[in-house]
């Protein structure tokens, strides 16, 4: 069986991570199908896939072919002419280009092909009602389903395959943890990073990584700051366009802590500092999932919208916390998280520049000092019992009819 992936990046490396993970997933099943990628932003997928080529219209890149959504090239157009899509992966409603559209739709076939609308994960109720219904599509020869991705009963789980289940295993047990902790701090320095204190020290420190979308971070700077006054902490914060204002908030508050900036790290790498993390500042999509398998505790930010498309989805996600949270612990949890994510915010306006971000001192320092780690771990078995997405999304393929 061939699958073909299409994806449009829309935020950033988000879409294009999840592809990217979805497609190492698939390749990892048994009885492997062979998969050919369909890309707009060849640039992202350079950055988290180095083997990618940005300037080439088609290539191989390990043992997937790949091809410029735009423009596929010669060689493109010839190899989908020879072997026309048969089963397909829209990530996120990202329709189809024009010639996968004519090739898909060819009335001179004379055989079904198979499309599966590979959904934003979410955890709004009707992702349950959605998840497997059919939908139509303008030929009787093209038959289509929608999958929703899901933490809950009767969705389609979240991408986890073998090795990021023994990593889960290896951070679970306290040794093996500081070794992982301990490897990639060595990883750190051996690529310059630069450590305000002394890098053994670091190490057994109470650690929160900050990957977010851009705001005015006073507030958080100084709950981090109280908090570290209580348990030492080191903060790692990830490559991208929050991070000269995180950055500059830490520096005009003194620098009461120590800050680690990170490069752009591999999906491998950021899976171990998630997974080895104390407390973790998400954002998008990709990285909400990884911190939920992960099981340790978070504070999300949802894909912002100037309407406040986004709440929806938080008070979704929020419904989940308060039957996994102590009650006590629930309030100050929706408080901070509600805030974080308030309408209005940046959002979608790529170059309005950040807001002031209305969270209180106290709120997020009340949660760090709560003991949330066995709500978050089940909050991870949870999610890890729906199973494995990729291996649910290759039976329904195979399946289909």
């Amino acid at each position: 069986m061939t699958i073909d992936i299409l994806c449009r990046v829309v935020d950033n490396f988000g879409d294009i991570g999840f592809v990217y993970r979805l497609a190492r997933a698939l390749t990892a099943e048994r009885d492997a199908p062979s998969l050919r990628l369909v890309v707009d932003d060849l640039a992202s997928f350079s950055r988290l896939c180095p083997e990618v080529d940005e300037r080439a219209s088609c290539q191989t890149v390990g043992l997937w072919r790949l091809v410029s959504w735009d423009n596929p090239g010669p060689q493109g157009r010839a190899e989908f002419r020879l072997q026309p899509p048969s089963h397909v992966i829209e990530c996120y409603a990202c329709g189809r280009p024009d010639w996968f559209e004519d090739l898909l739709f060819d009335t001179r076939r004379s055989d079904t092909a198979f499309v599966v609308n590979l959904e934003y994960f979410t955890c709004e109720t009707w992702a349950r009602d959605f998840h497997l219904l059919p939908s139509p599509t303008r030929s009787a020869w093209v038959k289509k389903w929608m999958f929703m991705p899901g933490i809950e009963e009767g969705t389609g789980g979240l991408v986890h395959d073998a090795a990021f289940d023994a990593l889960l295993d290896s951070c679970a047990d306290a040794e093996r943890r500081q070794g992982i902790r301990n490897l990639f701090l060595r990883e750190c320095g051996a690529c310059g990073i630069f450590f305000s204190v002394a890098e053994s020290q670091v190490a057994s420190r109470f650690w929160v990584t900050v990957f977010s979308y851009e705001h005015d971070f006073s507030s958080v700077i100084a709950d981090l700051a109280l908090f570290s006054r209580e348990r030492p902490i080191a903060v790692f914060l990830a490559a991208g366009r929050s991070a000269p204002g995180f950055r500059s908030f830490w520096e005009k508050a003194g620098k009461p802590f120590p800050l680690v900036e990170l490069p752009f790290l591999a999906q491998e790498d950021w899976d171990r500092l998630q997974c080895a993390s104390d407390f973790c500042i998400v954002r998008g999509e990709e990285s909400f999932a990884r911190a939920i398998l992960a099981g340790k505790p978070f504070l999300w930010e949802c894909y912002p919208f100037s309407s406040g498309g986004q709440l929806p989805k938080v008070h979704a996600f929020l419904a989940v916390m308060e039957r996994s949270l102590p009650r006590h612990a629930f309030g100050p949890y929706r408080d901070m998280t509600l805030l974080f994510n308030r309408a209005g915010s940046r959002i979608g306006v790529e170059d309005s520049g950040p807001e002031v971000l209305e969270l209180p001192e106290g709120v997020l320092l009340e949660v760090l000092r709560s003991n949330l780690n066995d709500s978050f771990e089940k909050l991870a078995r949870k999610a890890l019992k729906q199973g494995n997405l990729a291996s649910k999304v290759l039976t329904l393929m195979r399946n289909m009819r």
